[in-house]
C-alpha cells in the first residue's frame, strides 16, 4: 500500500521529486508571455501517467478589484524566519523536515499544534518568493479558501500567513474580510494552514506510478470510484460556484483520496479567484492536460463551465485511463511536449460526438454495460466544445447520485 504521506498535496507549478525523476522545467516564451513544460521521458506503463501534469501561471496581470475596507483587529510579529512567526502567531510547530509534496513555488509540510494537552497535525503549505504575485490578492489565489465556508469534500483553509514587503513584518489572517484591511499590495502570502489529509492522489490510489506508489487494495472498480469520485468533486465544485468562486485548476493531483475518511478532498486554491457577481472572467492559468479548449483562445474569456471539462478530464481518467492530452488527432498515444500539438488535440477532442469520444475509451470490466455507457455519456457531455452545451454542475450531481443510489454500476 502506498505511503499515505507519499502525495499530500501538489504544488502550483512542479511536482514531487518522488513521483517524476526528471526536473520539470518552466520555459518562458518572451513573445507569447505562455508557459511550456519540458518533462523528461518517463518509462511509466500507464498512457495517463506518462508525464505529471504540471500547473501554468497566466501571462498577464488582471486589474485589481476595488475592494471594501472593514474594520479588523490584527496581531502583528517581527519574526526571523517563517516557522518562527507560524509558532508565535499560529502555535505550530513543524514535524519533520521533508516535504509532504514540493514544487517551483510552494512545499507543503507537516505541522502540529498542541489542543487540550493533544497533537493536532495540520499540513502547511509554504509558498515561495518565486509564487507569482497576481495570484496574492483578496479576489485570486489561496485567499479565495477563506470566502467558502467548510464542506466535506473540500480541504479547510484555517488561514493565511502574511508578510509586509518593506516592514518585513508577520500577521495571520483567517477571514477574507482582513486581506484588503491591510491594503493586500503590501502584503505576500507566505503560507497556508491547512487541514492534514492522511491520504494519496486520486489517480495513484487506483494505477499507482510503477515506481514507488503501489495502487490501493480491496477498493472498487475503476468505473465505481469514477462515480463516487466524480459525485463528491462535483458537489465541492457546485460549493465553490455557489460561492460565485471559480477553481481552474481541477486536476487528479488536487484531489486527493482520505484514508481516514474514504473521501476526496479537493485542494489547492492556487488559481481559483472569487468572480464577484461576474458571468465570465479572463487569464491564461491551470494545467493544460485538464483545460478547456476555450483556455488556449486568443481572448482567453470564460466562465464556470471550464470546472466542469476539468470534471469530465478527471472522471474520464479515473474511470477509463485515457485523457485527450496524451494522444494524437487519430487517437494514438503519442507522448510529446509541444504545447501547438496539445491546443490541437484538446480542441480535436472537443469536436468529437459522443459516439466518438466514446470509442475512445477503454473499457474492459464487468459491469453492467448500458450502465458504463450512461456513465461514458455523462463525460462526454461534460467536455463539449461549447461551453453553453456543457451539462451543467446540477444536472451532472443529479445524474451521478441516480447512477450511485440505484447501484446501477456494480462493483
Amino acid at each position: 500500500m502506498a505511503s499515505p504521506l507519499c502525495a499530500q498535496y501538489s504544488s502550483p507549478v512542479s511536482s514531487p521529486a518522488n513521483v517524476h525523476k526528471g526536473a520539470d522545467e518552466l520555459i518562458r516564451q518572451e513573445n507569447t508571455g505562455r508557459f511550456l513544460d519540458k518533462i523528461d521521458e518517463s518509462p511509466f506503463s500507464s498512457s495517463v501517467l506518462k508525464k505529471r501534469k504540471i500547473s501554468h501561471s497566466p501571462h498577464s496581470p488582471e486589474p485589481r478589484a476595488e475592494t471594501p475596507i472593514p474594520e479588523s483587529e490584527l496581531d502583528f510579529f517581527h519574526a526571523c524566519s517563517t516557522d518562527d512567526a507560524l509558532y508565535e502567531l499560529c502555535d505550530l510547530k513543524p514535524v519533520n523536515a521533508k516535504p509532504l509534496g514540493d514544487g517551483g513555488s510552494a512545499d507543503v509540510k507537516k505541522y502540529q499544534k498542541i489542543i487540550d494537552g493533544q497533537p493536532q497535525f495540520y499540513a502547511v503549505k509554504l509558498l515561495s518568493d518565486k509564487a507569482n504575485k497576481n495570484f496574492l490578492s483578496y479576489h485570486k489565489g489561496e485567499i479565495t479558501a477563506l470566502h467558502l465556508l467548510d464542506h466535506p469534500n473540500i480541504v479547510k483553509c484555517h488561514g493565511l500567513l502574511l508578510q509586509h514587503e518593506t516592514e518585513k513584518h508577520y500577521c495571520f489572517i483567517t477571514r477574507s474580510d482582513d486581506y484588503p484591511w491591510l491594503d493586500c499590495k503590501q502584503y505576500k502570502i507566505k503560507a497556508c494552514m491547512l487541514d492534514f489529509i492522511n491520504g494519496i492522489e486520486s489517480y495513484y490510489a487506483i494505477y499507482g506510478d510503477d515506481q514507488d506508489i503501489n495502487p490501493l487494495s480491496n477498493i472498487p472498480s475503476e468505473t465505481v470510484l469514477a462515480v463516487q469520485w466524480g459525485l463528491q468533486v462535483c458537489k465541492a465544485v457546485k460549493h465553490i460556484h455557489d460561492h460565485n468562486c471559480i477553481h481552474r485548476d481541477i486536476k487528479s493531483e488536487n484531489i486527493l483520496y482520505d484514508l481516514d475518511s474514504q473521501s476526496i478532498k479537493l485542494v489547492d486554491f492556487g488559481f481559483s479567484k472569487k468572480m464577484f457577481g461576474s458571468k465570465k472572467t479572463s487569464g491564461f492559468c491551470g494545467t493544460r492536460a485538464s483545460m478547456a479548449p476555450e483556455m488556449f483562445k486568443k481572448q482567453g474569456n470564460y466562465d464556470k463551465s471550464i470546472d466542469i471539462w476539468s470534471i469530465g478530464i478527471f472522471m474520464m481518467e479515473i474511470a477509463f485511463d485515457y485523457s485527450p492530452y496524451d494522444y494524437d488527432l487519430k487517437g494514438f498515444y503519442d507522448d510529446c511536449t509541444e504545447t501547438c500539438k496539445f491546443k490541437e488535440r484538446i480542441e480535436k477532442f472537443s469536436k468529437l460526438n459522443n459516439s466518438q469520444k466514446i470509442s475512445r475509451f477503454n473499457h474492459q470490466g464487468d459491469e453492467d454495460s448500458n450502465q458504463v455507457e450512461l456513465l461514458m455519456h455523462l463525460i462526454a457531455n461534460m467536455t463539449k466544445e461549447k461551453p453553453e452545451d456543457r451539462i451543467s454542475i446540477e444536472d451532472a450531481i443529479e445524474t451521478l447520485t441516480h447512477l450511485q443510489k440505484n447501484q446501477v454500476i456494480t462493483q
